[in-house]
């Protein structure tokens, strides 16, 4: 019987599959990279397409806007104030405002954009607090505590959202003296919120807007006879519109890098 004799690849044939087999591995590892670039770009730009749209919607909601560079104009809505002793400090975006217990910057009667009298409003400020002793401190609203109106204020050392009449509620995060806190308060009802750098707050309540005739006022009340805020306030913004959690910490997160401040 004859023999078959076996045969097996030859080194110029090995070499040749393996030359075969890099290719297309390189062909296929290609691919996916420019899938991944693909995919990266389209989410960057969806992100970007996101940032844009939540940028225009803030806009359109906002009434005012004191950022307190070595003024108290209102740089969005000409709801100037009159700054009652309170002092130009370095802020978390240019210049700032510093209270010691008896300063305060008193705002336009409520005849024009600040006289929102229905739900809801949204209430913004970096505030520096000195002093967390005590009740009640108003750091931006309208009217009084003890009257109508809507305001966001320090209570101890948590934030307050609500005014006399209203309904009001306190943080459960508690606040410490010497550092920035971003703090936002959403009066809406049932669904009214507390923000403390970006982040909502576990506790609840139900607030409300109350009609006022009264001026609105920043670091105490629109008379100016108490509710004195001992710190540093800066950036004060009032919208007529419901800020959604993911335009609160698109807030947060372009003031606090220029500060220094990590974000959480």
């Amino acid at each position: 019987m004859r023999k078959i004799k076996k045969q097996g690849f030859t080194l110029i044939e090995i070499l040749f599959v393996i030359i075969i087999i890099g290719i297309i591995a390189s062909m296929v590892i290609v691919a996916i990279a420019q899938s991944s670039k693909d995919k990266a770009r389209i989410a960057k730009g969806l992100s970007y397409s996101d940032s844009l749209r939540a940028r225009g919607q803030i806009e359109e909601a906002t009434v005012s806007y004191w950022n307190f560079n070595n003024d108290v104009k209102d740089s969005w809505g000409g709801n100037d104030g009159t700054n009652n002793g309170a002092s130009f400090v370095a802020g978390v975006v240019g210049d700032a405002l510093s209270f010691s217990g008896t300063q305060y910057v008193l705002l336009p009667a409520a005849s024009g954009t600040l006289n929102i009298n229905v739900n809801p409003v949204t209430l913004e400020a970096w505030i520096k607090p000195n002093s967390v002793a005590g009740g009640i401190k108003e750091i931006v609203g309208r009217g009084t505590y003890a009257s109508n109106g809507y305001g966001i204020n320090l209570n101890g050392n948590k934030i307050n959202l609500g005014i006399h009449g209203g309904g009001n509620f306190n943080s459960a995060t508690a606040l410490t003296t010497g550092n920035w806190y971003h703090v936002v308060g959403v009066i809406n009802g049932a669904s009214s919120k507390i923000y403390i750098n970006g982040v909502a707050d576990i506790a609840t309540g139900n607030v409300s807007v109350v009609n006022s005739s009264l001026n609105g006022s920043i670091g105490a009340s629109s008379i100016g006879a108490g509710y004195f805020f001992n710190g540093i306030i800066d950036e004060v913004r009032i919208y007529n519109k419901v800020l959604t959690a993911y335009q609160i910490q698109r807030r947060y997160a372009e003031s606090a890098p220029r500060h220094g401040i990590a974000l959480k």
